[in-house]
């Protein structure tokens, strides 16, 4: 990856729209040097750069929500915009963090979120998580392994130096993805404790068959083949005891069989004829205990055809002739009623058609008391906005109070803060040097330290909340000379006394209610009167003309009647008198009715009986079936004892072989079990070290080894060249009583000694350069082992005040090499000698509105 050129406005200390063209300023190969004054934004060009590619900063401290410039106006965008080349092709990444602005329309803030944008092969990506997968998929690094290869960070040359070896482990795991490693054993490891698990569930469950049958058979102390042997001979010896028992059983059981189907013929037929015999007596004795049964059902027909249909028509003649005269009495009184009722409308009607003026009258008052009302309102809405511009004009007072006090805290602060400034400005002036502000050479009262100890931010805030203050005060303006207008607008004379006048009207409304109430009771009472009377009436006119009708169909349903009884009487060949001697009331009927039906159905039942058992039974004598009795009791009672035998003995047998059964399926379990565990133990113990009698390397640790044995030779390539082969950095070997394990912890070798120290012991300068050779070393392996990775962008934080003229020229030209023709390293440092040295430059400078960036490049 090239830099082409990056852009950024409103980002971090930079107000202003900022351009860091590396192509047309021919700066984007070679070494770069980035200087500036203690805050001035060099390490922001950095967080630029790794913020449009990952929407982080290089060095993690500050977070994406607070990049936005404090000298930012509130119409204007933060962003950064960089392009670079990757693989001979250009790429454009933009991307805006999250922050507070101004609305657009209308006033407090809103939240601008965060946006990321790129084109890639034709394609436009617009979501931040997107744009951040598509530059990791396109540079082939995530942002942990960029800062690792092209962002050295200020602080975190030392930290890998001198990490444990167990940080170094936790290290390298993310930066080669060596978890999948120690997944990988932690995964063989588990396995074979499930396996052990697995062997130890299969031999209980072969214990537990055991157990069941221990009352059977002994197997105990016996190899598997054994056991085998034994339940087979043991299975056929019982299965012979079981047929041959069955067989003793079945033949008994036939015996039983037919010893019981000759039992029971005797007795089914001993029955049959006892039946027969009790059927014909009980036949005769209901004959002669109903010798009048011809007589009664006689009877019961007659009530049943003749006398039910007489019945019916004689109760529907008594109940016409009595509802008819019922009618004839109601129709007289409803005339009678209707009479008087027309007679109180006559004596009412001159009151009846006044009800029209009282409609007229309650109108009238209506509309007077809806004038009073709106009139009270009035007076009381005036009340109201006099009391409001009182306390509001009361509030104004306050605000203008705190505002006089604010403005003083703050302008105190003010003078102070800018007095700070002029002081840092004299500590930077020398003697026969221009100052930057007058020109002169001559500083004879250079400004004295005011002991201030706030910041920017501090005054930010006072001069936020005078503002705030002072808003508030323009509000109470507008809004007391608003109410005013509204008071004005009411047109009420200023010595109008309003309470007095609001208590004199609501009296009015009050005596006007009481006289709409009463007019409103009257009308009431005489509109429900008059409405009573004109229901009662019509009522009554309808109720005498249903009687009339109802009275004309009564009087031809009562002829109707009185003939058909006349020729029902002729029909039957009775009459009245008869009638009354045969008819029976419904106790007497329902009792005859049962009477002859139960007689009818015990006749029938016992005759089909008597007439079914007949040719069974006929010249037949019962049988003595005793003895045929005893020898089934003696043979069922053999029977039993066999049947016992047997189902004893299968469920022995059955339970044998079950086991038997279950035994051999878990002796295959186990064995197979049992060959599964010994190559997962193999793979196991050697994956996590645990093999005896070798050297014990875990999976990861071996690969991570690896790693760092890479590392080491390229790291030394550059060491042994910065301390003219003085020292080189050595991996530590740990050992132990049970193993030798390989560590991931440095030693440095001191050729001038010929022996190995701790890397502790390295001196200030002495530990950055390591600290230098070992990033430059990380960064080549990590690109190395992604596929190739060309890196074509270096960028160093600071670490070489720490070096001595000799060193620092020996590190210098180490990164000279490693930037050769095609290769950007960029330095940021304080070192005054490196601004002689390198002749492309970036300065930072700050100044009172933001800082500023110049480019100076060797052109």
């Amino acid at each position: 990856m090239r830099l082409k050129k990056l852009t950024l406005q409103a980002f971090g200390p930079f107000k202003d729209k900022v351009i860091i063209d590396f192509e047309k300023d021919n700066i984007d190969k070679g070494l770069l040097l980035i200087s500036g004054d203690t805050g001035a934004g060099k390490t922001t060009i950095f967080d630029a750069i790794c913020y449009a590619l990952y929407g982080k900063t290089s060095s993690e401290v500050r977070i994406a929500n607070s990049l936005r410039s404090d000298w930012a106006t509130d119409d204007t965008e933060t962003y950064v915009e960089l392009e670079f080349y990757y693989k001979n092709k250009l790429y454009e990444v933009k991307r805006t963090p999250e922050y507070n602005r101004k609305k657009k329309n209308g006033t407090g803030e809103t939240k601008q979120v965060a946006t990321a944008e790129i084109v890639i092969n034709d394609r436009f990506i617009n979501k931040v998580n997107d744009v951040t997968k598509e530059i990791e998929n396109l540079i082939g690094l995530d942002y942990k392994q960029f800062r690792q290869v092209a962002m050295l960070s200020q602080g975190e040359f030392t930290k890998f130096l001198l990490a444990s070896s167990d940080e170094k482990t936790t290290i390298f795991r993310k930066i080669f993805e060596t978890n999948f490693y120690d997944i990988l054993q932690n995964k063989l490891k588990s396995n074979r404790l499930l396996k052990e698990e697995e062997i130890k569930r299969v031999k209980d469950k072969i214990d537990t068959e055991i157990k069941k049958i221990e009352n059977i058979v002994n197997i105990y102390g016996l190899n598997d083949d054994e056991i085998i042997n034994v339940l087979d001979s043991k299975i056929k010896e019982d299965s012979e005891s079981v047929l041959l028992t069955k067989i003793k059983r079945d033949k008994k059981n036939e015996e039983k069989m037919i010893l019981n189907t000759d039992l029971k013929l005797i007795i089914d037929l001993n029955k049959k004829i006892i039946d027969y015999q009790n059927f014909n007596k009980e036949l005769d004795e209901l004959l002669k205990n109903n010798e009048n049964i011809d007589s009664e059902i006689n009877q019961y027909n007659y009530n049943i055809d003749i006398a039910r249909i007489i019945t019916e028509i004689l109760n529907s003649l008594k109940k016409d002739k009595k509802l008819l005269l019922d009618k004839e009495e109601k129709n007289d009184l409803y005339l009678k009623q209707l009479e008087e009722k027309q007679k109180e409308f006559l004596s009412k009607e001159e009151k009846f058609n006044s009800l029209n003026n009282y409609s007229k009258n309650v109108d009238n008052l209506n509309y007077e008391i809806n004038e009073l009302s709106n009139q009270v309102k009035k007076y009381i809405d005036f009340i109201d906005k006099q009391k409001e511009l009182k306390n509001i004009e009361e509030e104004y007072k306050n605000n203008s109070n705190n505002y006089d006090i604010q403005n003083s805290i703050y302008e105190n602060m003010r003078q102070k803060y800018y007095l700070n400034i002029s002081v840092e400005l004299a500590d930077m002036l020398k003697d026969n040097q221009p100052c930057p502000v007058c020109g002169s050479i001559n500083h004879p009262m250079k400004a004295i330290s005011n002991s201030c100890e706030f910041t920017k931010e501090d005054l930010q805030k006072e001069e936020n909340k005078l503002k705030e203050i002072d808003n508030l005060r323009k509000r109470n303006e507008a809004r007391i000379e608003q109410i005013r207008k509204i008071i004005t607008d009411f047109n009420i004379l200023d010595d109008l006394d309003v309470i007095k006048e609001i208590d004199s009207v609501n009296n009015c409304i009050v005596n006007k209610q009481k006289e709409k109430q009463e007019l409103e009771k009257e009308f009431n009472k005489l509109s429900k009167e008059k409405e009573k009377l004109n229901s009662d009436i019509n009522s009554l006119k309808d109720n005498i003309e249903i009687l009339k009708s109802d009275i004309k169909v009564l009087e031809n349903s009562i002829e109707e009647a009185t003939s058909l009884l006349d020729k029902t009487y002729e029909d039957n060949n009775t009459n009245y008198s008869e009638y009354e001697d045969k008819l029976l009331d419904n106790i007497s009927l329902n009792l005859l009715r049962n009477k002859i039906n139960s007689y009818n159905s015990k006749k029938q039942e016992l005759t089909s009986k008597i007439k079914l058992l007949e040719k069974d039974v006929k010249d037949k004598k019962i049988i003595d079936a005793s003895l045929k009795e005893k020898q089934l009791d003696i043979i069922s009672k053999e029977y039993r004892e066999l049947d016992d035998m047997y189902t004893k003995l299968n469920s022995q047998l059955d339970k044998l072989k079950d086991s038997t059964n279950n035994i051999k399926k878990y002796m295959i379990d186990n064995k197979k079990v049992e060959n599964e565990y010994a190559v997962i133990k193999i793979l196991s113990d050697t994956a996590n070290g645990s093999l005896t009698g070798v050297k014990r390397v875990t999976f990861e640790n071996y690969v991570q080894s690896y790693f760092m044995n890479t590392v080491l030779v390229e790291a030394n390539k550059r060491l042994i060249k910065m301390t003219d082969s003085r020292f080189e950095l050595k991996k530590k070997e740990i050992q132990t009583k049970l193993n030798v394990k390989t560590g991931l912890d440095f030693s440095i070798f001191d050729s001038y000694t010929g022996k190995e120290r701790d890397v502790a012991s390295l001196s200030g300068g002495e530990k950055f350069k390591a600290s230098l050779a070992l990033a430059l070393g990380l960064s080549d392996t990590i690109s190395n082992n992604r596929g190739g990775i060309k890196i074509d962008s270096l960028f160093i934080d600071e670490g070489f005040g720490s070096l001595d003229s000799e060193s620092l020229n020996q590190a210098l030209n180490i990164l000279a090499d490693l930037s050769g023709n095609d290769k950007l390293v960029g330095v940021i440092s304080h070192v005054s000698e490196l601004m002689s040295r390198i002749d492309n430059k970036i300065l930072v400078n700050k100044t009172n509105t933001g800082s500023v960036v110049n480019i100076e490049a060797n052109n």
